[in-house]
């Protein structure tokens, strides 16, 4: 497997790129075809017809395979003859895909690209804002966190304890953070890096590396000894890091909560913590960045269809909650936090609302 080496400076201008060529597309005509076409429109609570939409944000593999395929399930079952057909992309390439009404649906983003969106940076920086583009569904989780894993040799051999090692330490570090297109990774990432007084650069400058990798791939290189630490945010416990726990010395390098505080305000994500025993080589409660989880629809797609998805996630929970480990603090009161970030979609909000969940 060989090690993508992309400067962060250039990953914005690579997604701002992808994002500008599907305005473009979308501007020549074109639009993912749904349930009720159109938005807006009045809600029947007792409607059971199908719901067609297609949904796309997350990996073509792993966790948000598996949360698409048991979202269509529980849509189908409440719904004969539905059909919500996932497309793997990125949360970013989603946010822009669901903005000009090219699918119905985007998952797997945070409020890191839902800022961004709205401010026009970042890799929507080409595309301008696209404030009121797009509106809020549901929360799906709160729990990816920022995983600092090193290997215990390389921490060793340069004295590293804590996050701010690496800066006066200055090692040759290779380090895998996500692939290019996860804006939320790396744009997390690299406000870290800056919090303590280093770059990518910096750390190319050191003699070290950086590996734009899937999470799975990442964890490979280190299995593979190819990189010195794994950088980006996943579920824990993360059984591919279990795993090469068992075959490696791996340590926890911790971050600092004042250091945190800042980022996780400005990015619109939480402070969480990582509990001793949820990795063996995890020894003290230590502080990182835990981020949120949204699904988005745009103005287009009918009340009747959103209020329809939202009823049938909310009244299968028990199991949403079984899909992963991650999700089981899926509820009502978080599925409506997603209002957070956005404005809520009428129908959303219509079934929130009945629901006692908004004032």
């Amino acid at each position: 497997m060989s090690v993508n080496k992309v400067s962060v400076g250039k990953t914005c201008s690579i997604v701002a790129c992808l994002l500008a060529l599907v305005f473009f597309v979308a501007s020549c005509g074109g639009s993912g075809g749904g349930g009720q076409q159109g938005g807006g429109g009045e809600v029947n609570p007792d409607d059971t017809s199908p719901v067609q939409a297609t949904m796309t944000g997350g990996s073509s593999s792993g966790f948000y395979r598996l949360l698409a395929e048991s979202i269509n399930s529980v849509i189908r079952e409440e719904y004969p003859g539905s059909e919500v057909a996932f497309e793997p992309g990125s949360p970013a390439g989603a946010l822009a895909q669901v903005a000009q009404g090219q699918v119905e649906l985007g998952a797997a983003i945070s409020p890191i690209e839902e800022r961004a969106a709205i401010e026009g940076q970042g890799p929507f920086a080409e595309t301008g804002s696209l404030e009121g583009k797009y509106l809020g569904v549901t929360r799906l989780y709160e729990t990816q966190r920022m995983h600092s894993v090193m290997t215990k040799a390389f921490a060793d051999e340069h004295g590293i304890e804590t996050f701010a090692d690496i800066a006066e330490k200055k090692p040759p570090l290779r380090v895998a953070l996500n692939q290019q297109g996860n804006y939320q990774n790396i744009r997390a990432a690299e406000e870290i890096f800056k919090a303590y007084g280093f770059s990518v650069e910096d750390i190319e400058s050191w003699g070290g590396s950086v590996a734009y990798q899937a999470s799975g791939d990442g964890v490979a290189l280190m299995a593979d000894r190819k990189v010195d630490m794994f950088f980006t945010s996943i579920f824990i416990p993360d059984s591919r890091i279990t795993d090469l726990s068992r075959t490696q010395d791996l340590v926890w390098i911790p971050m600092d909560q004042e250091k945190l505080e800042p980022i996780a305000e400005d990015l619109g994500v939480l402070i969480g913590t990582v509990e001793p025993g949820e990795y063996d080589f995890v020894e003290e409660q230590t502080p990182t960045l835990s981020v949120q989880s949204d699904i988005v629809t745009n103005a287009d797609v009918s009340n009747q269809d959103i209020y329809k998805f939202v009823k049938a996630l909310h009244d299968n929970q028990d199991r949403m909650k079984e899909i992963h480990p991650s999700m089981s603090g899926f509820s009502p009161e978080l599925m409506v936090k997603v209002q957070e970030q956005v404005a809520l979609h009428p129908g959303a909000e219509q079934f929130y609302r009945e629901q006692g969940l908004l004032e």
